[in-house]
């Protein structure tokens, strides 16, 4: 019988919406501690569509395969009268893009240091994602295809991490992604950052 998360878990705030999900910062109790989750679900309008909940379902699964200092770890997924969850790791930070969104607002620039820090721990996470293996020791080939200022998480604690797995290829998806449509954001595809707002 699976838990119910919206019994166990308290919702403090919502962290962030997309075009199929939903993630909140929500806090549970687990003996005498009370700890901090980012709880994603389908969004409401969703929860009865098939291929969307296997496609959610198929992103935490191959999440909950990773283990790396530079990517969000998923702890559960599962499915209770709300319909399904993902567990996360909650990450005290920023997004990419709301880093440089606020760089830009106070007429600032990003040291070149700290790009490069960034850069190099999406990439770690990036490698960890493309060498992981299945819990039979198989190459996941895994592509995450959906790499963009959204999807790195700037911890306050130095370390950038890669999330969002949703629309990830990889060999034994139990759903497959259509072929003939764009993958990613057409804004970060088309652009890319300026140096204007890197200083050296």
């Amino acid at each position: 019988m699976s838990w119910s998360a919206s019994e166990e878990f308290t919702t403090l705030s919502v962290l962030g919406e997309g075009g199929m999900g939903r993630v909140v910062l929500a806090v549970r109790t687990e003996g005498g501690l009370r700890r901090l989750y980012a709880l994603k679900r389908l969004r409401a309008e969703l929860v009865e569509d098939e291929v969307a909940r296997e496609s959610f379902l198929d992103e935490a699964r191959l999440m909950g395969l990773l283990h790396h200092p530079n990517v969000v770890r998923v702890f559960d997924v599962g499915s209770d009268q709300e319909g399904p969850y993902m567990l996360m790791e909650f990450v005290h930070g920023i997004t990419l893009r709301g880093l440089l969104k606020q760089v830009v607002q106070d007429g600032l620039v990003l040291p070149i240091e700290v790009a490069l820090e960034i850069l190099r721990d999406a990439s770690l996470g990036l490698a960890a994602a493309h060498e992981a293996c299945d819990i039979r020791g198989e190459p996941l080939k895994l592509v995450h295809r959906d790499i963009s200022p959204d999807n790195v998480l700037v911890g306050r604690d130095g370390i950038s991490r890669l999330t969002d797995f949703g629309i990830a290829k990889a060999l034994g998806r139990t759903t497959r992604t259509t072929q003939n449509l764009l993958k990613g954001k057409l804004g970060d595809i088309a652009t890319a950052p300026t140096r204007s707002h890197l200083r050296r």
